[in-house]
């Protein structure tokens, strides 16, 4: 009766320790958090994936740590989403392109107008996403990351308007400068814009 009971008590206890382990073997799990275990456990063991043992493990009690541990592995589960969508931001701001259309017979120097809008739009979508991820409480790990999003897709908005600004103003002055008889008109302000205009196009090419 007593090796049964023993037995018992030891099938019980791996009952209750396996959902603990296979949480803790999930793929949102990463070294900090199990730093994070041996904090709550008061435990310590090698990380190195030829040191740690199960044993080890088992030795941190994890069982008399559940509502910790649970805490660990949800935190780590929400770090992990925080995580995929920067991913994806990432990824898709990295393979933008940007389109240019064809402005009289300059060549392709001027931003597609619709395409650029769009852009804009996007970045919106994508600024919004980023400045709710730093309200999460979860953030903490990402933040570095997250904060350097903000700040690049800021810049590219930017930098896109302005551009659009200075494109707009262009296109009006090559309308203007083009026309017959301006340059004999104007002489000064004509050879000021031919002067922008080199700049412009040998950027622009």
């Amino acid at each position: 009766w007593a090796a049964f009971k023993e037995m018992r008590n030891s099938v019980s206890g791996y009952r209750d320790v396996f959902p603990l382990l296979h949480a803790l073997a999930s793929r949102e799990i990463r070294n900090r958090h199990w730093l994070q275990v041996m904090k709550a456990t008061g435990a310590s063991f090698q990380l190195e994936a030829t040191v740690l043992k199960l044993a080890h493990i088992l030795d941190a009690n994890l069982v008399q740590h559940r509502v910790a541990i649970e805490e660990i592995v949800a935190a780590a589960k929400c770090e992990l989403d925080l995580e995929s969508a920067i991913r994806t931001i990432e990824e898709e701001w990295n393979e933008q392109q940007l389109v240019f259309k064809k402005f009289k017979s300059r060549g392709l120097v001027t931003l597609d107008k619709s395409n650029t809008q769009h852009l804009l739009e996007l970045l919106e979508d994508a600024n919004a996403e980023i400045a709710v991820m730093l309200t999460s409480k979860y953030i903490k790990p990402l933040r570095d990351e997250a904060a350097s999003w903000a700040v690049k897709l800021n810049e590219i908005g930017e930098v896109l308007e302005e551009w659009m600004t200075v494109e707009e103003l262009w296109e009006n002055l090559e309308e203007v400068f083009s026309a017959e008889g301006t340059a004999k008109e104007l002489p000064q302000e004509f050879s000021r814009f031919m002067h922008a205009d080199h700049a412009y196009m040998k950027m622009m090419k």
